[in-house]
């Protein structure tokens, strides 16, 4: 689906926030369209004219082009093989930079996001970055969705979309704005259908002068079967639909997508740039996907991803190996350790020519209801709330937090109640709380351990101190607070 990202490299980091907004966008935008067919064949974004390496280097690690990216919402290579029969409920990433980042997710009673909190962190402390929030239709359909980021300590509006449906329940058109003080126009998205419910034409305007005029479009073509087996995507140019690219797609006797071949058109005639060739194991799991690039007319491979299953069947291991021309070399590897309650950890490693070293990787996951998180790090961890979890919709600790002692003023016993955030344990953080007197002198260690995410509450008993105003402070690395209270014999 994105053909926008050639070779981030060492630039990742500086391009790292851009990347994610973008994609934030094209992932809620293709949920939406796979809302609105029975089979999302693909959905493509072809963001840069040229090929993935018409002007860049050879395909890298941090290379995600269209094929490969419209896999995150048609057979992704991680949502399809990380199944789980659990909603996505939070998930925590770190770099090789130490960087971290989270996002937790709030449900309803379907088990779809209403609510997606992103955070990060250089140090102990978790910053707001950016919310999403969607709301549905009786069907689950999404109606209207909304993005905002968190700036000088208020949420700032970005882009909203609002969605309407056919009575058949396919989405018809969906219009996106972004906020500049006020709501504007943006883009929309018109689709429409052939008689067999074959989403044929896809079409995106902009907002331009007051009106919405052409952009671009995709015309599909789809086999006996519906399944997608060529598109042509267009610019609007000098008031005409001019063709910039094509894809040609190939299928097994299971309906499984064999082949994907890339053309651009250069001056005339058509070129090809490059395809993927897809394998499967005897369960249907994808366990090859190769990657050839057209040189002097003829096809060489360049990049091979081997993925390995455990004995249940879920994903274990993804191999990344480029050809430099007599033999496979080794790249990248990305592990997934299942745990017994259920959380997936990601592992992120790249070869240095004697050696595997922690790199730093994109993820995205999508439980079975559509919940995705996409997050970035050499260590990814992802958890899990069962579907009755969901149900009884229980609460999701974002931030430290520190409530005023009770009773207050007391005598001789108050009790302190205070929250470690949603898996911020994960990262083994020590929780201190501590009573000082109006001297700063230490008078009591209350909490002095590592401590999992949790509401958690502590008695004090003060029969052996004198009257007075004292102070008692939460703190967890760069997080401390502090609040007074009063003993009153």
């Amino acid at each position: 689906m994105n053909e926008f990202i050639k070779n981030i490299g060492a630039q990742m980091k500086l391009y790292k926030y851009f990347i994610i907004h973008f994609v934030l966008i094209i992932l809620f935008t293709s949920s939406l369209y796979a809302q609105s067919t029975d089979k999302l064949n693909t959905v493509e974004y072809n963001i840069l004219k040229e090929s993935p390496t018409r002007n860049g280097a050879k395909n890298s690690k941090h290379h995600i082009n269209l094929k490969s990216y419209s896999y995150l919402v048609q057979q992704p290579n991680i949502l399809a093989k990380l199944n789980s029969q659990s909603v996505l409920d939070s998930a925590v990433a770190v770099s090789t930079s130490e960087e971290k980042e989270k996002v937790i997710l709030s449900h309803n009673e379907m088990g779809m996001v209403t609510h997606e909190l992103a955070q990060e962190s250089n140090g102990n402390s978790w910053r707001n970055y950016s919310q999403q929030m969607y709301s549905y239709d009786e069907n689950g359909n999404v109606l209207t969705y909304q993005l905002d980021y968190w700036e000088n300590s208020e949420w700032v509006p970005s882009r909203r979309t609002t969605s309407e449906f056919g009575e058949d329940g396919k989405m018809t058109n969906s219009i996106v704005e972004r906020f500049d003080g006020e709501w504007e126009n943006s883009t929309r998205n018109i689709w429409e259908y052939d008689e067999k419910g074959n989403n044929y034409i896809w079409l995106l305007d902009s907002w331009e002068d007051n009106m919405w005029k052409n952009s671009s479009k995709y015309d599909k073509t789809f086999d006996s079967n519906r399944l997608n087996i060529f598109r042509t995507y267009s610019y609007w140019e000098n008031n005409t639909w001019e063709a910039q690219n094509t894809v040609m797609y190939e299928y097994d006797s299971n309906g499984r997508e064999i082949l994907y071949q890339y053309q651009s058109l250069e001056d005339n005639p058509w070129f090809n740039d490059y395809r993927y060739k897809t394998g499967y194991n005897s369960n249907g799991k994808e366990i090859t996907l190769l990657y050839e690039e057209q040189v002097d007319n003829a096809w060489e491979q360049n990049r091979l991803e081997s993925t390995s299953y455990d004995s249940e069947d879920k994903i274990s291991l993804v191999m990344t190996q480029n050809w430099d021309g007599s033999q496979w070399l080794d790249e990248s590897r990305e592990s997934y350790d299942h745990s017994v309650s259920g959380s997936i950890t990601f592992f992120s490693k790249d070869w240095d020519g004697s050696k595997w070293i922690a790199s730093d990787s994109f993820l995205s996951y999508e439980d079975i209801y559509g919940n995705s998180a996409f997050l970035y790090g050499s260590i990814i961890a992802l958890y899990f709330s069962t579907i009755t979890d969901v149900e009884s919709e229980q609460t999701i600790i974002n931030e430290f937090e520190l409530s005023q002692n009770y009773p207050n003023p007391f005598n001789p016993r108050t009790t302190i109640k205070y929250s470690v955030p949603n898996v911020a344990a994960d990262f083994s953080q020590r929780i201190s709380l501590k009573i000082y007197d109006v001297l700063g002198k230490d008078v009591k260690t209350l909490v002095n351990k590592q401590q999992s995410a949790g509401d958690y509450e502590v008695s004090f008993n003060g029969k052996n101190i004198p009257s007075g105003i004292y102070y008692y402070t939460l703190q967890t690395g760069e997080f401390s607070v502090t609040k007074k209270m009063v003993l009153l014999k």
